[in-house]
């Protein structure tokens, strides 16, 4: 039995240390359009925050997705793959956003990733993408934490929808 279970700890240990394989590469560019949005709205006439819905008609962005071709960062095992990535509001006239990375060590617009989900900043807004679903979420902290209520422009929120690749 000492044996049986030394033996599984090796065949464990081994396959644990096996090299894995960088995820996927999602570079393209990708239409991605809003399902569902709340949040937060000041209500002047009750001096308080409350829950809101926002129309969501409108709202839709093309994110490009652009492999560097840089590999590296084995995390928990995982090999990690490397991205530029822009996002910008559907038929904006605006220059599209560069999105920079959460992971801890990066630096620049570099955006990296461990799998299918992809997780990028742009000031004050946070863009999560998994490109296995299809599927977005966009978090905008806004107004709330700035204690700015009167002018109440920032309302924070949250929005989810469906991403396509186009490209």
């Amino acid at each position: 039995m000492k044996y049986a279970t030394a033996a599984m700890l090796i065949a464990t240990t081994a396959h644990a240390q096996a090299p894995q394989e960088p995820p996927a590469d999602h570079s393209g560019t990708y239409f991605c359009k809003a399902t569902a949005a709340g949040g937060l709205s000041y209500d002047k006439n009750l001096k308080a925050w409350s829950s809101t819905t926002f129309d969501v008609a409108d709202s839709s962005y093309t994110v490009k997705v652009t492999s560097t071709d840089k590999f590296g960062g084995d995390q928990y095992g995982l090999k990690s793959r490397s991205y530029n990535i822009t996002v910008k509001k559907f038929g904006s006239q605006e220059k599209p956003s560069n999105c920079f990375s959460l992971t801890r060590g990066e630096s620049g617009n570099e955006v990296v990733t461990f799998g299918d989900r992809v997780e990028c900043r742009f000031f004050g807004t946070q863009y999560l993408f998994n490109f296995a679903s299809n599927r977005y979420l966009v978090q905008f902290e806004g107004g709330f934490v700035w204690g700015d209520e009167e002018k109440n422009a920032d309302t924070p929120y949250i929005e989810g929808g469906k991403c396509d690749k186009i490209n």
